[in-house]
């Protein structure tokens, strides 16, 4: 009978080791509105900050060890939206006189509360179907994390007089984040809280690892080593506990990739079934921002 490699199931070890650590996020509050009119409004505020205006910026008195603030701004767009089926086949121009309002934190304590700002502007933008430029205007605030637009009661000039002109008013906050890795998360969760799962397809010859995207991480490394079972008795072979395996395996004979996070759920990977029987011993760790240096060189530990 033909030797199968594959005939024992290949075991799991798994390391989580996870330690502080920041990562950069743009966190992105929007409205936007296409059918406009006189006294049509927009808004947007800041995740953290419904109640801007009438409340200290941080209601949280831990926020700094949870995120450092790095930039922020209010942007209000006016223009035409040219993925929309009713653009016009004619060349079209629109002005409009907004009334604005925007909130930014006092300083040099943002938890002193907010200052508030007021200003009209009037904006134009021209539609020309055979002209590929972007047909829009950006106002931009900077350190808003609010916003608001509203149309004056004289509304939309448009030249020529059209009604079928797909245009929009559109608010939105961006704020740019470094936030901690939690280091307390395992402590609370216990191994099972990423829910890591490696599983192989002996059709396919595969191996499939995934766990769920909740550390906080700008980056993933995945490590493995391959780690064989032939012990020193035929036909017994070596369990998980008697397998010649430390740390510094991972050191000198690791296969490490560095995998992205992508803010969802749960980051997948598959790779090559390659190995004879024994074992494959994973390590997860998170990497992100250290400090306030900006360099992605803090591993979890």
């Amino acid at each position: 009978m033909a030797y199968n490699r594959y005939q024992r199931t290949f075991l799991f070890i798994v390391f989580y080791l996870v330690y502080g650590s920041v990562y950069a996020i743009k966190d992105v509050s929007a409205e936007k509105k296409t059918t406009l009119a006189a006294n049509t409004s927009v808004e947007a505020i800041d995740i953290f900050h419904g109640a801007i205006g009438t409340a200290p910026l941080f209601t949280d008195p831990n926020w700094n060890l949870k995120y450092k603030q790095e930039s922020a701004y209010g942007l209000i767009e006016f223009g035409v939206d040219e993925s929309n089926d009713a653009a016009q086949d004619y060349p079209y121009t629109v002005s409009v006189t907004l009334d604005i309002e925007y909130w930014t934190p006092k300083y040099p304590s943002a938890v002193n509360g907010f200052d508030y700002h007021t200003e009209q502007k009037t904006v134009e933008v021209t539609y020309d179907p055979l002209n590929s430029d972007k047909h829009v205007v950006f106002l931009k605030y900077d350190d808003a994390l609010r916003v608001k637009a509203k149309i004056t009661s004289s509304g939309l000039t448009i030249t020529p007089g059209v009604t079928n002109t797909n245009l929009y008013l559109k608010a939105s906050t961006v704020v740019e984040r470094r936030y901690h890795m939690d280091r307390t998360y395992f402590s609370t969760n216990g191994l099972s809280g990423l829910n890591f799962d490696a599983s192989i397809n002996t059709s396919d010859e595969i191996v499939s690892v995934s766990w769920n995207d909740n550390l906080n991480a700008e980056y993933y490394d995945l490590e493995w080593v391959y780690v064989d079972d032939y012990g020193t008795t035929q036909g017994t072979p070596l369990t998980m506990t008697n397998i010649p395996f430390t740390l510094q395996d991972f050191k000198f004979n690791a296969t490490r990739v560095r995998l992205r996070s992508q803010n969802e759920a749960t980051v997948n990977f598959t790779m090559p079934l390659i190995y004879d029987r024994g074992y494959l011993v994973f390590r997860l760790r998170g990497v992100g921002y250290v400090s306030d240096n900006g360099y992605l060189n803090g591993y979890t530990k």
